[in-house]
């Protein structure tokens, strides 16, 4: 992350430590589900977690000779762990802990965007009721159109939001794959039933059995649903269009004239609408 254009608690989620943090956690909830099927002695997991210790900068130069950042990552818990380090990764490959893990970190990422959307949603409902009488000047085609008042405005951004909430909540559900199955995908070393305990307890769920888990759409989907709130940018840069008027008026703010002959809409060109006071800004297109 960048820091400039991220927020602590944005960046924490994805700093490597972090990574190394949700990649433990994976294989702790798998050592586990082994215990549950009696193939790893009963209390593994717990002392394993309680030994363990992650160090980014040793993990770092391991790679550097394995080329390989899982088994780096394993070979670097050797040194806190002890002999119980073999009960880790037992039957899973890579893509097990990597694909599960990215997921887990993507639906952190969006549980934070979505609850700062719901303080979004809630300031605009408030904001369109203090403002419903606020008059202002409503746009058409980039331009000046009917008066409007402010409260109506922001009782449409107040809707838009809430459907973005609605993709969001999809696309989180929609990212929340992980797997469990081993090399290839076979379950060859472990059943299907590893697999779901320790998906059911990182909050997601299992996708098709593939060597690597077929959510790799996932950054696709997150990208998206942030694309979509990312748009509502647009709420607060609500300007004529270049089109419409002379470009060089936008150096005098917000509101602009309009070019000669240029009009809102049709309801501008009826002279029983509104008043000449209100379209003394759009003068009639010569006969």
């Amino acid at each position: 992350m960048i820091d400039r254009y991220t927020r602590p608690k944005m960046k924490a989620i994805w700093e490597l430590k972090r990574k190394y943090e949700i990649w433990l956690a994976v294989e702790l909830a798998a050592c586990a589900a082994f215990e549950r099927a009696g193939q790893v002695p009963r209390g593994t997991a717990a002392r394993i977690g309680k030994k363990a210790t992650i160090d980014v900068k040793r993990i770092a130069r391991i790679e550097k000779v394995t080329k390989h950042d899982v088994i780096a990552f394993l070979e670097s818990l050797v040194e806190s762990v002890g002999p119980e380090h073999r009960f880790l990764h037992m039957g899973l490959t890579s893509s097990d802990i990597v694909d599960t893990a990215l997921a887990l970190q993507m639906t952190e990422a969006l549980d934070l965007i979505l609850e700062d959307l719901e303080e979004l949603i809630a300031v605009l409902k408030r904001q369109a009721l203090r403002y419903k009488h606020t008059v202002m000047v409503g746009r058409s085609h980039g331009i000046h159109g009917e008066p409007i008042s402010f409260g109506f405005k922001l009782s449409i951004w107040y809707e838009e939001a809430c459907r973005h909430r609605e993709r969001l909540t999809h696309v989180r559900q929609e990212i929340a794959v992980g797997k469990l199955s081993g090399a290839m995908g076979t379950f060859a070393h472990q059943g299907p039933e590893v697999e779901e305990y320790v998906l059911c307890q990182a909050g997601a769920h299992a996708g098709p059995s593939l060597q690597s888990n077929c959510a790799a759409r996932s950054p696709r989907g997150l990208c998206l649903g942030v694309g979509i709130v990312g748009c509502q940018h647009r709420k607060v840069c609500d300007r004529d269009s270049p089109s419409a008027t002379d470009r060089s008026a936008r150096s005098r703010g917000i509101f602009f004239g309009r070019a000669e002959g240029v009009v809102g809409d049709a309801a501008q060109t009826k002279p029983d609408r509104l008043g000449e006071s209100l379209r003394a800004g759009a003068p009639r297109a010569k006969q």
